[in-house]
């Protein structure tokens, strides 16, 4: 028997990206900011993806867009010492 390959969902897809930004930037928060392109090229993907899930990472107040640097929000970085 074969194994089934199943395709991600568009939800699925925006989550991941989401997870992957955040967890970028949690693990690497000493570096400090990072710009868009950067973030991009470190999880790669589709560029709209990473677009979409800094806009809704935004949104949520985990990150601080300004311009085309990001920074982690403090709140971001407080819920990751306290591992939730």
């Amino acid at each position: 028997m074969g194994e089934e390959q199943r395709e991600e969902s568009p939800g699925q897809r925006e989550r991941a990206a989401q997870e992957a930004v955040l967890g970028l930037l949690l693990y690497e928060h000493r570096r400090g900011a990072w710009s868009r392109a950067e973030i991009h090229r470190a999880i790669g993907g589709p560029a709209v993806e990473v677009v979409d899930a800094l806009a809704t990472l935004h949104h949520a107040g985990l990150v601080h867009l300004d311009g085309e640097m990001v920074h982690l929000s403090l709140a971001a970085e407080h819920m990751h010492q306290l591992d939730l």
